[in-house]
């Protein structure tokens, strides 16, 4: 059965919610340290980047200000050249840039939601 673009905007929204979560209470150092830690992230930003590239073009473009190339590209980092992921960033991106774009997340399935029938 095929899945609806909506629920693979849920899929970026709790996949985010996820990497905050996992996330909480530790610092930087630990997640460096932290092999589980860095890995359970590190999958979520791949979940959140196959999501994005189901996510239709007419569907991105309800929002352009979203990061959805930035958000793809992190994921092909990680599962392709998870040789050049640095720790540091990736920290960088849950603990500063994940709230926005999953405010707008949220505000675009309840658009969606509310357009369908």
């Amino acid at each position: 059965m095929a899945r609806s673009q909506i629920q693979y905007l849920v899929d970026i929204d709790e996949a985010m919610t996820d990497a905050q979560r996992f996330a909480e209470g530790h610092t930087l150092e630990e997640f460096q340290e932290n092999r589980q830690l860095r890995y359970a992230i590190e999958r979520t930003l791949k979940i959140i980047g196959e999501a994005t590239s189901n996510v239709s073009d007419r569907i991105k473009s309800r929002d352009n200000t979203l990061p959805w190339r930035e958000m793809r590209a992190l994921r092909n980092i990680v599962a392709h050249e998870y040789h050049r992921v640095e720790p540091a960033r990736v920290w960088q991106v849950i603990q500063e840039e994940l709230p926005r774009p999953q405010e707008k997340i949220r505000a675009l399935v309840q658009e969606l939601k509310e357009d369908s029938p």
